[in-house]
């Protein structure tokens, strides 16, 4: 199988399996317990914190870890409404932990404001500055979409929100190991990234606070996580995310430059076999490991089914919608049709993807393609 669906989840790396398996035959315990146990177990948090601070480029007291990407979007969205004046304003092609918490947030009579992209998928910077303008308690933009790939302009968004006094979160899961994020010059308040992007464990999240007394804890217990999130550390998933992140910053350039030249090679074996073939979304500013393509006229899911059976891996929205019979919101927030969203999908690489991968994968879609395509024609 070759497995092209690394937006979704990367597969485990295997120097990280050798760590865990490493980790468990020691004698480990609880972090927060005060013998020996416990205190070896809380340096490998710590350690951990500070290799994820260091891919980064903050300090590690501003990591805090949590279960997952969309529980630290959940915590800072939430935090954010303590304001007198709650007021919420997000672009149009959020990842849906942040469209659904707002969702929740909206019940609740705070006002949640949604800006337009166009059909790159890039966020319209006057609408933002003129809602900007009438008052806001948070902008939540993603920096990197987890389904086209499209690099959102954070720094200009940064700008904007400054100028305005407004506290500013992305959700950079996506972001994470494929471009550089230097928090030193990038001034978000708040960041969200995730372990399961970067060839780590599932269940593992962080996220960054410029200030940590800017947040309210979402679980309650002791006082693990500077006293912002209860409940015993996730020891296994924290050592993983923190040697992932580690593997990632000592070959950065050269992961990213192989990995994206596995994607364009895709890209032009398959359009030059079939120029009917678009890719959705800037094809200037994205993450160098993703592509969303429109097979015109062919549904999708039958599409993506056969090459699951061919031996092709990939899918058509985020893993966390893709169980709902739906287009894509970010394909039809570009502008695309309903039929366009449905005939589309994402191919995501990894550093665990070869050119053989790319070669192999290309014959199976043009075997699968070509065969939908006459049917279609057929009936």
């Amino acid at each position: 199988m070759i497995y092209l669906d690394n937006n979704a989840s990367t597969q485990l790396h295997p120097e990280i399996k050798k760590t865990l398996f490493d980790f468990l035959l020691s004698d480990y315990g609880n972090p927060s317990s005060p013998h020996s146990y416990g205190n070896f177990s809380r340096g490998i948090v710590e350690e951990a914190r500070m290799k994820v601070a260091n891919l980064l480029n903050t300090d590690p007291y501003h990591v805090i870890f949590t279960s997952s990407g969309s529980e630290a979007n959940n915590m800072i969205l939430k935090s954010s409404i303590i304001n007198s004046k709650p007021r919420v304003i997000i672009s149009s092609v959020e990842h849906s932990s942040i469209r659904k918490t707002c969702e929740y947030l909206a019940s609740l009579d705070i006002e949640i404001t949604t800006i337009p992209v166009d059909d790159k998928g890039i966020i319209n910077l006057e609408i933002l500055q003129k809602e900007i303008m009438k008052g806001a308690s948070l902008v939540s933009i993603q920096w990197v979409n987890n389904e086209t790939g499209v690099i959102q302009p954070l720094q200009q968004i940064i700008d904007i929100c400054r100028k305005n006094g407004v506290k500013i979160h992305t959700d950079a899961a996506q972001a994470l190991g494929k471009i550089s994020i230097d928090l030193k010059k990038v001034d978000v308040d708040f960041l969200t990234i995730t372990g399961h992007k970067v060839h780590a464990l599932q269940g593992i999240g962080a996220l960054y606070a410029k200030k940590l007394n800017s947040l309210v804890r979402m679980i309650h217990s002791g006082y693990e996580e500077y006293e912002l999130r209860g409940g015993t550390e996730n020891v296994l998933g924290i050592l993983s995310f923190g040697k992932a992140t580690e593997l990632r910053l000592h070959k950065f350039e050269d992961i990213n430059v192989a990995i994206k030249k596995m994607r364009d090679d895709f890209e032009q074996r398959l359009c030059n076999k079939f120029p009917e073939i678009r890719i959705n979304g800037s094809v200037e500013t994205r993450a160098g490991n993703t592509t969303n393509l429109l097979f015109p006229d062919i549904e999708g899911r039958a599409l993506m089914a056969q090459l699951n059976r061919g031996g092709v891996i990939c899918s058509q929205t985020s893993a966390c919608t893709t169980q709902i019979p739906e287009p894509s919101h970010v394909l039809v927030a570009m502008g695309l049709s309903i039929d366009e969203a449905f005939a589309s999908l994402r191919f995501s690489f990894s550093e665990l993807n070869s050119e053989k991968d790319v070669i192999k994968a290309v014959e199976i879609i043009e075997k699968v393609y070509s065969r939908l395509k006459l049917m279609k024609d057929y009936f």
